[in-house]
């Protein structure tokens, strides 16, 4: 009973106030209706942005890790392309520090075999080689040096060819007639 009776004695009040106080009271409850409501909004856009400056810190420690990792991968792929380009440089150089050693024809054999077959031991010869190009693996570059004369077997029977008299092309592609060869139809 004492709860209803306030609840009377409110009631009873509020008549007797009048529409003032009735605006007044509407007034202070669209107030704190507004100041809760814009507290929460705050709150839920407070945690809005804390979860995108999170997902955005992980997103940066994610990328973070990616590039630590390419960097490491790039400086193991460089040192193991470095360490494979001394060992090619270094077997081309034992290979043609070898190969000056040894005979010139058996040399040139193993590199050129139809150059091979030109070299005589007669005009004591002897190889040179090097190392170039511009790209890498380098390509091994060689020179022939003799060290007796050599003669050009075609220096003995010389040819003049100011007065040699060259066929022009009506010559080398003209065919006989028909008529010369018997072939056609009478």
């Amino acid at each position: 009973m004492g709860v209803r009776k306030i609840t009377a004695q409110t009631a009873a009040a509020n008549a007797a106030r009048g529409p003032a106080d009735e605006y007044l009271q509407n007034f202070a409850a669209t107030t704190i209706q507004r100041f809760w409501k814009g507290h929460r909004v705050r709150k839920a856009i407070h945690e809005q942005q804390t979860a995108v400056a999170q997902y955005e810190s992980d997103l940066r420690d994610i990328e973070e890790a990616y590039y630590r990792a390419d960097a490491a991968a790039r400086t193991i792929q460089g040192a193991w392309q470095s360490f494979r380009n001394r060992r090619i440089y270094q077997y081309y150089r034992d290979l043609i520090q070898f190969r000056e050693r040894g005979d010139p024809k058996e040399i040139l054999r193993s590199i050129n075999p139809r150059e091979a077959q030109l070299m005589d031991a007669a005009a004591g010869m002897h190889i040179r080689f090097r190392l170039g190009g511009t790209t890498f693996p380098p390509l091994v570059f060689y020179k022939i040096f003799t060290h007796r004369p050599v003669t050009d077997i075609c220096a003995f029977c010389p040819r003049d060819y100011a007065q040699e008299v060259r066929m022009t092309a009506t010559d080398v592609h003209n065919k006989p007639k028909g008529g010369a060869t018997g072939g056609g139809a009478s």
